[in-house]
């Protein structure tokens, strides 16, 4: 029965249109059935809502809404009222999906970086200096001196031990340079 001034102006909706069913027609097509079983089910059972939606702006956008409503009982537990807030998540959303985007991304560059590590029989790892402790070991570590990755990362000292005697000194100079 009431809907504030800047509900109404945002979705271009006197308060005539929006009463009743009416705010419904700023809903995404694909949203609505969903949107509108959630908020029928939180009228019958009483229970909070809290659903997401595309909503309609006054340009004709549709932009993503978390629409959040709570009961107001009277002193007989009676609900007398419901009371509700649609906030703009579209940011949100625009970067969860660049964020989904960025992870797959990796996840592909991760792919190839051990698909070409295997195939050119060179390993990758991470190395703290202030722990003396290995963060990180490639597949192909791994393979190269002999660890199984069952067992988890070795010990900085184990794995120099799988270093030709010839080479140690070598690499020692050049972690100590690093």
């Amino acid at each position: 029965d009431f809907l504030n001034q800047p509900w109404l102006a945002y979705f271009n909706l006197s308060l005539q249109e929006a009463q009743g069913a009416g705010w419904a027609t700023v809903l995404h097509p694909d949203d609505a059935a969903h949107h509108l079983e959630s908020w029928q089910r939180a009228v019958s059972t009483g229970i909070p809502l809290e659903t997401e939606a595309r909503f309609r702006r006054f340009d004709g956008e549709y932009r993503w809404f978390l629409t959040r409503a709570n009961p107001l009982r009277d002193k007989t537990g009676r609900i007398v009222k419901w009371y509700g807030t649609n906030i703009d998540i579209e940011n949100l959303k625009r970067t969860e999906a660049r964020l989904r985007q960025s992870e797959e991304e990796l996840q592909r560059s991760q792919h190839y970086l051990a698909e070409a590590q295997r195939l050119s029989h060179i390993g990758s790892w991470a190395w703290s200096p202030v722990s003396n402790a290995i963060l990180y070991w490639s597949e192909e570590c791994y393979r190269i001196l002999g660890y199984d990755p069952a067992q988890g990362l070795p010990s900085f000292e184990s794995s120099f031990e799988r270093i030709h005697p010839e080479d140690r000194p070598a690499l020692a100079e050049t972690i100590e340079r690093a």
